[in-house]
């Protein structure tokens, strides 16, 4: 799209590197996504190619020092946020600065490839949706509630710090940037600073990742131009150590303290860990021990990924196999039955909330099979 040719040239024209074959198109059931295009003698890509280097100038971050005067209350006691969630809370604020300026912002072509519609997250739904995900699970139900609840104070924190500094959000503008920053950014270094990372957040999850995030060292970065010949690419980043994201994938948010330098040091890559056959779809891990639970994922990415359980449930596939359920059902398990028909009615975008009451209406027969 126009949007993403703007944003490869953007981190070109900053010093960055785009390998040529890297593409991205909508995929079935996952979205916009990255994947290899063939070129004459080639097939896929290798282990070890380097994908994409984003240098400092394009990357959105929060530290230490650009949370400074977003955790105090206004009798100027510390806040209640320990310094992860500020970062996070900082950052989105950061973004929603950014996004607000439209085309003269710094990060225009970075803010325009971001997501236009968070329908997928239900903490957005309209109440007769939420109603129906709640009534059937109460893992949701609970959590959801806590999630609105966080959003509201962290709203309520920076609104206060930010009037200081002339700098308004809405509630509802507050939680498209909380949401879009904590489904996307990465967690770097090791001292919970996080940062939104431009193409590098493209891939989508798989538990069997292609690529590997690392860090570029200073002496490979290149002082003015950046190479986009496959020829030619760049130095390789002397070091390619694991960035380990913050909350799963990415981390979350900054703030209007946020810069395009400082804590993201000189950039970052993304390597090939496995190789990439053409046209197939490239993907990133965003829980590299495979621990989050079904209803996390879909809190705080919008989708429940394949391979994922709640507690005590079955593994997908189980719960992909009960399309011809018993008769002898518990109550339980009927009314997940009830809600999943109503969410299908919806539309596309209670896919996730769908997958998380299968997992755990399989988990329910499997204890009542149990049971008896």
């Amino acid at each position: 799209s126009r949007n993403m040719n703007v944003l490869i040239d953007w981190i070109a024209s900053k010093g960055g590197y785009v390998h040529p074959q890297l593409k991205l198109a909508p995929f079935p059931d996952s979205g916009v996504g990255a994947f290899v295009d063939g070129t004459k003698g080639k097939s896929g890509l290798a282990v070890g190619e380097l994908l994409v280097r984003v240098p400092a100038a394009c990357i959105l971050f929060a530290d230490e020092e650009s949370t400074n005067g977003f955790g105090l209350n206004s009798d100027g006691s510390r806040g209640a946020f320990d310094s992860g969630a500020l970062k996070q809370m900082v950052l989105a604020l950061a973004l929603h600065t950014e996004r607000t300026k439209g085309a003269d912002s710094e990060f225009a072509p970075y803010i325009d490839t971001l997501p236009k519609s968070l329908q997928s997250f239900p903490v957005l739904w309209p109440t007769e949706e939420q109603d129906v995900l709640c009534a059937s699970s109460e893992l949701a139900r609970g959590q959801i509630a806590a999630q609105t609840l966080q959003l509201r104070r962290e709203h309520a924190h920076l609104e206060h710090c930010g009037a200081k500094l002339g700098l308004t959000m809405s509630f509802e503008d507050y939680c498209t940037a909380k949401l879009l920053v904590s489904s996307r950014c990465f967690g770097i270094g090791g001292k919970g600073d996080v940062a939104m990372l431009p193409l590098i957040d493209m891939p989508n999850h798989s538990a069997k990742p292609h690529v590997s995030l690392g860090r570029i060292s200073p002496a490979v970065v290149p002082a003015s131009k950046s190479t986009t010949s496959p020829e030619k690419p760049p130095p390789p980043p002397q070091s390619q150590n694991t960035m380990e994201p913050a909350d799963g994938r990415r981390a979350a948010d900054g703030g209007s303290g946020s810069q395009s330098n400082g804590s993201g040091g000189d950039g970052f890559t993304l390597t090939v860990v496995r190789h990439v056959n053409e046209r197939e779809q490239l993907y990133s891990s965003y829980d590299r021990d495979q621990t989050r639970p079904a209803v996390s994922w879909l809190l705080n990415y919008g989708f429940v990924p394949d391979g994922t359980d709640t507690q005590n449930a079955p593994s997908s596939q189980e719960a992909a196999e009960l399309d011809d359920l018993p008769q002898n059902i518990s109550e339980a398990s009927e009314r997940s039955l009830r809600a999943i028909q109503q969410l299908e009615t919806f539309g596309p975008h209670t896919h996730g909330a769908i997958r998380l009451l299968k997992i755990e209406r399989a988990a329910c027969l499997r204890e009542c099979d149990v049971g008896s």
